[in-house]
């Protein structure tokens, strides 16, 4: 079984500006805000550049050439499998098959054309996602194809499992044993011993009291301690859109001429920190932050 479920996302991102509103944990690496942002970028990065186009290219080619075996690993366990082969040029390593090695070459090539790196390394889940992708195009799916026959290229965005909220935050969940609609989800519940023959009324209400401050107690502090937070860190998408301009080498001026030089080079530093890209340099002096 893979690693991931995945679904496919049409890459104009028409009428998804509103982020997701729903818990999550920052701390999460696969929280839904920050999966949703990444894939705006993703569909913003193929609105002004042929990213998708390249990608279906030498690296699905490269991804044609490779042994069942190699597919499958790759199927199930993404860039992980390949990262090791990253920093192997020119040569092939002892033990290693010199066309998957052919594989991550094109895709370092590709991820690198496109700014799809991270601290001086690929961006781990960019490249997984490019790997979808592949798998998904050249899967035969009859949806994909248009009525002339060719099929539309667009990503394929994994969906990794992700923390859910300790309680029922939405509608339609179903109990597997009775088939009923789930009233409540993780319900908290104090157990208290039954009041005891020789046990006075009072002395049970105390027991029971003392009993369930210390359920209650436990109960919010590790709730507490979990850091969930409701309101996601973009209101909407257009910071990510911004950044995904940004990177396809447009500059500030074009971008958001109303926006002051130094706030604008602060957004687009946090923003790249927060889906895990770095920001280009600047093509006019590669020294500067990015804006200038």
């Amino acid at each position: 079984m893979d690693r991931r479920s995945r679904a496919g996302v049409d890459q104009t991102g028409a009428d998804h500006n509103d982020v997701v509103h729903q818990p999550y944990r920052p701390d999460d690496p696969n929280n839904v805000p920050l999966a949703k942002a990444r894939e705006r970028f993703l569909e913003q990065l193929a609105l002004h550049t042929g990213v998708l186009i390249e990608l279906l290219h030498a690296p699905a080619r490269a991804w044609k050439l490779l042994s069942a075996e190699a597919q499958k690993w790759l199927t199930g366990y993404g860039w992980a499998v390949i990262v090791h082969l990253v920093d192997c040029e020119p040569n092939v390593p002892e033990g290693e098959d010199p066309k998957t090695v052919a594989f991550c070459r094109a895709l370092v090539r590709f991820g690198r054309r496109y700014h799809l790196t991270h601290d001086g390394s690929m961006a781990v889940w960019a490249m997984d996602t490019a790997i979808d992708t592949i798998i998904g195009h050249l899967r035969p799916r009859i949806s994909m194809r248009t009525r002339h026959g060719r099929r539309k290229a667009r990503w394929v965005h994994s969906f990794e499992m992700h923390e859910a909220y300790p309680a029922r935050t939405e509608d339609g969940w179903i109990h597997l044993a009775t088939r009923e609609p789930e009233k409540e989800l993780c319900t908290v519940v104090i157990e208290v011993p039954p009041k005891q023959p020789r046990e006075s009324f009072k002395a049970f209400e105390q027991r029971l009291n003392r009993i369930a401050r210390e359920e209650r107690k436990q109960y919010v502090q590790a709730l507490r301690a979990r850091k969930w937070k409701t309101d996601p860190p973009y209101r909407n998408f257009t910071w990510i859109d911004r950044f995904a301009q940004w990177q396809t080498g447009h500059g500030a001026a074009e971008i958001a001429p109303s926006i002051k030089l130094p706030a604008f080079s602060r957004s687009i530093k946090e923003t790249g920190d927060y889906i895990g890209i770095t920001p280009r340099l600047s093509k006019h002096n590669p020294n500067r932050r990015p804006g200038h």
